[in-house]
């Protein structure tokens, strides 16, 4: 809500603000004689003319805060964005932190392909280049990603929606990815 008012939107927020004070005042005097007053009558016709005019400006910032909390549900659901390079960074710099913001949660992470590979299992494993050129980030991809990892190539870009799993002799680990994204 703060972006809300940091944004242009606050004069149209504050003017309806300043309306519903105005019509609070003018119902205190509905019943009486004052209602038939030209000054009452004009007023009322001020503040409906405002109330038309902003109007659209109103429901549009209805509009967003509902395309927010959409986008910020979207994201919950793919997972918190971060590039490899920070992720394998933010581990080596402290790994307990590392550990506090990443591990068991959802992360959206990109990167560059460093190489497609299969563990002792057989489980597929996408590396991700980092600022080492001899450590990755380690995305264990899904099962049902097989094909998807078959489609990749060494340096491309690609985004892995993953649970991030600690880290495992220096490189950050995730677990469950799934292929969000890739580019040339």
């Amino acid at each position: 809500m703060t972006a809300l008012w940091a944004g242009p939107w606050r004069w149209e927020l504050a003017r309806e603000t300043k309306l519903n004070i105005a019509r609070s005042i003018l119902d205190k005097f509905r019943g009486t004689s004052v209602e038939q007053g030209k000054d009452y009558v004009g007023m009322a016709n001020q503040i409906a003319a405002q109330q038309q005019a902003i109007q659209p400006h109103l429901d549009a910032i209805k509009t967003d805060r509902a395309n927010q909390a959409m986008s910020a549900a979207a994201q919950a659901a793919v997972g918190t964005p971060v590039t490899a390079t920070k992720l394998f960074n933010d581990y080596h710099a402290n790994e307990v932190s590392a550990d506090d913001e990443y591990k068991g949660r959802r992360l959206l992470v990109t990167g560059i392909v460093n190489s497609i590979d299969k563990d002792l299992t057989g489980s597929i494993i996408v590396r991700l280049t980092t600022s080492n050129q001899f450590m990755s980030v380690d995305a264990d991809m899904r099962d049902s990603q097989k094909s998807n990892a078959a489609t990749l190539s060494r340096g491309q870009k690609v985004s892995v929606s993953c649970t991030g799993a600690g880290m495992v002799i220096g490189s950050p680990q995730l677990s469950d990815c799934a292929l969000q994204s890739t580019w040339h």
